[in-house]
């Protein structure tokens, strides 16, 4: 696994603030590296569902847009941290956006927030994406 970006966004509901990352963790961040193989682990041991991209709009847009990976990430940190705010029962928290590329040379993006919700996209033949929800 090779990691392309990561980036990390605190989404602090009792200030009812986002504190956006200026820039990304250094991709060579030994502990980041092993929590993002874990993550993806995770996901790879999973029941997961196969969708068309197309489908889910914003992770279709996601993915896309992965090469301006921090103003991708910021956008969807707000538009979720305004989904979420109302609802007490979903956490605040760090939200960790990774893009990385694996063995086989696909590449995979996922979100992990406190490591509680962990969404992993992966672009398999004919625009399908495998979805999961840990």
């Amino acid at each position: 696994m090779r990691i392309l970006n990561v980036i990390d966004h605190i989404l602090d509901k009792d200030s009812g603030n986002v504190v956006l990352s200026q820039k990304e963790i250094a991709k060579d961040n030994l502990e980041i590296s092993k929590y993002v193989e874990k993550v993806i682990d995770k996901f790879e041991k999973s029941e997961y569902v196969e969708l068309a991209l197309s489908r889910i709009p914003m992770l279709e847009q996601f993915w896309n847009g992965r090469e301006d990976f921090q103003k991708l990430t910021e956008k969807f940190a707000l538009d979720y941290f305004d989904s979420i705010k109302v609802n007490e029962k979903i956490p605040g928290g760090d939200l960790l956006f990774f893009n990385v590329e694996l063995e086989d040379l696909s590449q995979m993006i996922g979100i992990a927030q406190n490591v509680i919700m962990n969404i992993n996209i992966q672009l398999g033949g004919e625009n399908m994406m495998q979805l999961s929800i840990l």
